[in-house]
Parts: structure tokens; sequence; C-alpha cells
């Protein structure tokens, strides 16, 4: 069995998998900033994406947040004035894509596609975080009609990517949490976001494409309405914050877990090596026997960190190694 043999059991969940996957060896990224422009490309340094959103970029990371103050709408109730969605009839798809889809590994990796800005992440980076999180109170029904308007724009733009690109999974990023808790009500997530995230999740699903769903930040008490998006893939739970165990424990036959390693932890320069091999352990012990588990240890601070990581990963995974046959 290949890596993308092996990597496709996994996320069909066909409980014939050999071994846990690792993401570098079955997985090709595609990261489409220089077509797609939710963000600014990481080469031109900081700058303004599609939406006339200003991005910073945090070069110690290639990280980028929008910037306070610059926020292309003043008033929800006037945002139909104050933005332009992009124009992507326009593009000439074909020759767009084309440097990209023509290095692409077919053959022998599993096509994963990096899609920034979900709905959610789109409006506060138009508005403000603030300023989103009081129109969910003040000012609903604009707040509604720009999540839908938002939710148009990326129903259609599947279109394209599932036509150009052609990837195996699409990762819809969303973050809707933080370190402690989520950024709103359960109540307030099901009125104003699950709608927008179930109609991108079934675009995708009607292309064959399998969804894959990016959220940071402590989002186990949404987890049953973020799988009612048709998600199949979790790019998250990336901190010991979430109660993982209890989320593999009522819903691993619902989707596959992408990563789970500390974000944090992995981020600190002050993380020994004894650290960096516990927490491969501690992912795997809680993933790997419920058979759903692609390792990917996330942003890596170093290549000095990175090879201790890869090696506790390939020493430790071998005791579940035929777990799931």
């Amino acid at each position: 069995m290949t890596e993308k043999e092996n990597a496709w059991e996994v996320i069909n969940r066909t409980g014939k998998a050999e071994w846990i996957p690792n993401a570098k060896d079955c997985l090709e990224f595609i990261v489409p900033s220089d077509v797609i422009r939710e963000r600014p490309v990481v080469s031109e340094g900081s700058g303004y994406d599609w939406f006339n959103c200003y991005w910073h970029l945090d070069p110690s990371f290639d990280g980028y947040s929008p910037v306070p103050g610059r926020e292309p709408i003043k008033d929800i109730t006037n945002w139909r004035d104050e933005i332009t969605m992009p124009d992507i009839d326009a593009i000439d798809w074909k020759n767009a894509v084309k440097p990209v889809v023509d290095r692409l590994d077919r053959e022998n990796k599993i096509t994963y596609f990096l899609w920034e800005s979900g709905p959610w992440e789109r409006v506060h980076a138009l508005i403000g975080f603030q300023e989103a999180l009081e129109a969910l109170y003040v000012e609903p029904e604009s707040m509604k009609e720009l999540l839908e308007n938002i939710t148009d724009y990326r129903v259609r733009l599947v279109d394209y990517i599932a036509e150009y690109y052609k990837p195996d999974i699409v990762c819809n990023f969303d973050d809707f949490g933080h370190q402690t808790g989520l950024f709103m009500a359960p109540s307030m997530f099901r009125e104003f976001l699950l709608p927008c995230e179930k109609r991108i999740g079934e675009a995708l699903k009607s292309h064959g494409i399998v969804y894959s769903h990016h959220s940071c930040g402590k989002i186990d008490a949404l987890m049953g309405d973020i799988i009612d998006t048709g998600m199949e893939m979790l790019d998250g739970l990336w901190a010991p914050y979430n109660d993982i165990q209890k989320v593999e424990e009522l819903y691993s036959d619902k989707f596959v877990v992408h990563g789970s390693m500390d974000s944090q932890l992995l981020a600190n320069e002050d993380t020994t090596e004894e650290q960096l091999r516990n927490e491969v352990r501690r992912v795997i012990d809680m993933c790997a026997p419920y058979g759903n588990l692609i390792f990917n240890p996330g942003m890596l601070r170093s290549e000095h960190t990175s090879t201790i990581v890869q090696d506790e990963y390939e020493t430790y995974s071998k005791k579940f190694r035929k777990i799931y046959v």
C-alpha cells in the first residue's frame, strides 16, 4: 500500500489503513494566494487583499493579520456601498493556475487546497472584530445579508476551484474560538454561521471534493455543529484546551483529525526535546486508537524541532502499525 492509498483509507474511514499517515508523506498543499487573494502574497509583504482589506505580515512566521482601523466597511448597514465583491469571472483561470497545477504530484500525493477567510473571518476583516461581534446583536439583518453575500461568492468560487485546481480536499478556514472558549454562543453560531458553512460544504461535496475545515481555538463545544456542515476532516483541535479525548469518543466515526499538536508548544523557543516528544505521543495516544488521525505537527519553529518531531512520530507510531486492520 502506498502512502497515498493508506491516507485515503483513513480519510474514507474504511478501517483498512495500515499505519498513521504523516501529512508530509501523503498530502500536497495548494496555497492559491497568487490567484485567489484572500490574503496578500507572502513574497509581497504587507498589503491589500481583493476585498481591499489591509493585512500586516509578521515575517517571523509568515503570518498575516488585518490592521485595526483600516477596515473597508465603516457602517455595516451601508456595506453594499462600501465594498465590491471580487470579479472572479474576469480571471483567466486556466493560465493563472497553470504554474501551480503543473507541479502537483497527483500520482503520489492527495492534493489539499488551503482556502482562507471563511464567512466569519471575512466579515471581521471587513468591519473589525469587535464591530462584527456587536453587529450580531445590534444589526442582525445587515450582518446576515453580508454573510449571505460572502457565502454566495465562496459557493461560486468553488466551481472555479473544482474545475481548474481539481483538488482532492479543500480546507475552508474559519476560526470559531479563542484560547478559553467560543467567540459567540452556540445559538448565535447556529443562527448566523452554520447556514453559511453548510452551503460551502454542500458546494464542495457536489463536486466530489472532501470538505476539510480549519478552526483554531477551543471549539470542542461546537463539534456536533461543525460536523453538521458536512465537514469530513478537521484541521483543528490544535491544543490541549480542547477535550480531544471526548471529541474522539463522540465523533471519531464522523471525521478525520488532521494535526492536533499544541501549536503554542511548538512555537515556544524554550520547549525542550522531551516536551516535544511527549507532545507527539500525547496526540498519537489520543487519536490513533480511533483510526482517524493524519499526523501533522503544523508550523515548526526550526529544522531541529522538525527533526525531533519527525523522529518521534516515526518511532512511536510503529506501536500502532496495523492496529486498524
